[in-house]
Parts: structure tokens; sequence; C-alpha cells
């Protein structure tokens, strides 16, 4: 079970499965808890060996899961953990990722680092975001709660919550570190560029000052 965004997690070769008698079955959560919750009760009727799921991000509750555990159907849950549930997990070191890009902005020479945070309630958005507060206070430096701000919409690219942080008028962020990809939807050096003049226009900046954003698990870093 995969949101549009995790595709990455699919088997490069669907037919090691079939070769070791399995089959899989695909079903696509859309990031929403019930849909979810039904694919799954779905997949447990269908008696399936075992499942790899990407759990939604709004989850306020891990029944599902320990109603797996209690039939005793196997399952691993891919990039987010569920507090309080022991189970299998494979992910990255978010707390770790984070504290990395954070201290790559700083040797730059910045010192007023912003955070745009991820989902609210996901395990991932807490270690990214201890992360970040832990490598400014080991460095000494100062975190103004303005500086952290939420990407609330997973269907936007950050524009919004980019422009809020660039508007502020004292203590203005030099760097940006984004809890997720900042710019998922801007790939192309085209598009970027667009999504660059449009947010300095809107923010009433001038292109000679340059902001950095860094995002997780983005292999580059961006000036704006």
């Amino acid at each position: 079970m995969i949101r549009a965004s995790d595709l990455e997690v699919l088997p490069q070769d669907p037919d090691a499965a079939r070769e070791l008698g399995f089959q899989v079955i695909l079903c696509h959560s859309d990031d929403d808890v019930k849909r979810e919750t039904e694919d799954i009760h779905l997949l447990m009727h269908q008696r399936v060996a075992g499942l790899i799921v990407v759990p939604a991000h709004e989850r306020n509750n891990d029944n599902i899961f320990r109603q797996l555990q209690k039939d005793k159907i196997p399952f691993v849950l891919i990039d987010k953990y569920l507090k309080g549930l022991r189970c299998n997990f494979v992910g990255t070191d978010d707390r770790a990722g984070a504290r990395e890009a954070v201290s790559y902005l700083i040797k730059l020479g910045h010192r007023r680092i912003g955070h745009i945070s991820g989902a609210p309630k996901a395990s991932t958005t807490d270690e990214r975001m201890a992360g970040y507060k832990e490598i400014l206070i080991e460095n000494g430096i100062t975190i103004y709660p303005q500086w952290v701000v939420a990407n609330v919409s997973l269907d936007k690219p950050g524009y919004a919550t980019a422009k809020q942080l660039l508007q502020l008028k004292n203590n203005r962020p030099t760097a940006i570190f984004a809890a997720s990809d900042l710019i998922q939807r801007f790939t192309t050096l085209r598009r970027f560029s667009v999504f660059r003049q449009n947010l300095l226009t809107a923010s009433r900046i001038s292109s000679a000052v340059r902001t950095q954003v860094k995002g997780f698990g983005s292999s580059f870093l961006i000036s704006i």
C-alpha cells in the first residue's frame, strides 16, 4: 500500500515475487486514512501472506495494525513508524538526516535558518524537527518561533509557506530547511525559474538577495 509520492518503493522486478510463488497486489491509499483502512480490511479478507504499508499521515490510532498483529498477518511499515506500535519498520534516520542538512547550511555561513515542517502527526515530521532544533542549539543559534512554519497542504509544493518565511520583516531567514522536497513539482530548471521569480516578486525581494533552500531527501541545494 503506497501513496503516489512513494512509487520508488515498488519492486523493480515484478517477476521476482512471482518466481518465489507470490503475487504483488498494489493498493493506492492516496494518503487517506479511511481508504487505507478499507484497503487493509479488503486484503485481510483475501488472506494475503503479508503487507508492506506506507502509512497515511493523518492517522489518529493504530487499531488496524494491531488487528493485523492479532490475526498474525505479517506487515512492514515504510517511511513512517507509529509511536507505541512494536512492528517491523524500514525508513531513513530522519533526525540524523535533518542534522546533516542544517549543518551543511551552517557551514555555508547561515545563522538564520527557517524550517518548513511536514505533515502533522507523522514521525518523519517530529524526527526532522528534532534534528533541526538540536543542531541549531549545539551551534549556539537562537531558534525563533516565526522561523518554523508548517506546509499544511501535501498537494502544494510549498510556495505559500516559503513566501510566508521570506516576507518576515525582521530576522528573515537566509536559508530554509524543508522537511520534504520543497519543489518536487518544479524539478526542471525552467519550472523552478518561474517559481523563483514569482516568489521573489510576491515577497518584494530583490533578486540580489539570495535565500538557500535545502530539502530533505533532495540531492541539491537551491538558491533563490
